[in-house]
């Protein structure tokens, strides 16, 4: 599976987790044994459950619309499955035989229609959100060793040691999680300077455990707005954008999508795709929907990579007496 198509078959998901009955099981990438041969199982993209009916959802993100041939390879699927219902998901859509076939049979189409622009403006619900990250500068690390320590340990070991995976990022969460105890006010258009204290156990450089790492850097809460450029709406193909039960808002940040349905809403973004400054961590994200809506989840695509650089930190030893 290529990861436009499993992107694709996501997003697909999602909707319909927010959508479906209370109690409705969605499962992505599900598997079922076939009925004739238990032993061997069949994928299917996305299956629902709910008190024993199943609904299988099978997605295609291809460039031209999708005809008869695969409207009626879903009927055999759904036959050969003893399935409830068949949902199927084209990017591109329909051809006019496809919908005709797929109305006669009982075959569930959906596809997404962009809006234009006057169509966002009729929408009115356009989402306002905020960013602000954790910003630093001038970054020193200090470590404190023992002082058996003195004539064994360089500050290259140090080095060393935070370019081994995960240490950085696990000394900047620590760091974070501090600051974030004192939430300083943002955002600040001058940098202050704030010093972090940390005590981390059983961490070892060089076979001497660290008694003390000492970060120190200029900080500041940087807030900007996003946008949203694009609005995808889900539904039927005979449905009007305006008219469709799902609206899907693309914002700039990157891989990061809000779907609202009647006076609900859902978030997926990928933390490493929104476009975050240098030497910084996102900070907290607020929406403003416009209007009461229940925000029915938050779901991160991936987690962030290390976000401060080796190259900016100045890294010391330091030793008791």
């Amino acid at each position: 599976m290529s990861q436009i198509s499993e992107r694709f078959e996501k997003q697909v998901s999602r909707i319909h987790e927010l959508i479906e009955q209370p109690g409705s099981i969605v499962t992505w990438n599900d598997h079922i044994p076939d009925p004739e041969n238990p032993a061997q199982p069949r994928q299917i993209d996305i299956t629902i459950r709910r008190e024993g009916i199943l609904t299988i959802i099978e997605c295609r993100i291809h460039s031209e619309p999708q005809d008869v041939t695969w409207i009626e390879a879903l009927m055999g699927r759904r036959d050969s499955l003893n399935a409830d219902a068949v949902i199927a998901v084209s990017h591109s859509g329909f051809t006019k035989g496809a919908i005709l076939k797929a109305r006669k049979y009982g075959v569930i189409l959906r596809d997404f229609k962009t809006l234009t622009e006057e169509e966002i403006k009729q929408w009115g619900c356009k989402t306002r959100l905020w960013v602000s990250y954790h910003n630093f500068s001038s970054i020193d690390l200090f470590f404190l060793f023992g002082s058996e320590a003195r004539s064994h340990i360089t500050a290259d070991d140090a080095i060393q040691y935070l370019a081994r995976e995960g240490n950085l990022a696990h000394i900047t969460e620590l760091i974070i999680g501090e600051i974030d105890k004192r939430r300083p006010e943002g955002p600040t258009d001058n940098p202050t300077r704030v010093v972090v204290s940390l005590f981390p156990k059983n961490q070892l450089v060089a076979g001497f455990p660290i008694k003390e790492a000492i970060f120190g850097a200029d900080y500041r809460v940087v807030k900007k707005e996003a946008y949203i450029p694009s609005v995808v709406a889900y539904d039927g193909p005979e449905m009007a954008a305006l008219e469709r039960t799902i609206l899907i808002e693309q914002v700039d940040l990157g891989d990061f999508e809000i779907t609202q349905a009647s006076k609900e809403a859902s978030v997926a973004l990928d933390f490493n795709q929104i476009g975050i400054p240098l030497n910084s961590r996102i900070r907290d994200i607020v929406f403003d929907f416009r209007r009461p809506v229940k925000l029915r989840s938050v779901e991160f695509l991936a987690q962030p990579k290390i976000l401060i650089p080796m190259s900016n930190i100045s890294v010391a030893v330091l030793f008791e007496k």
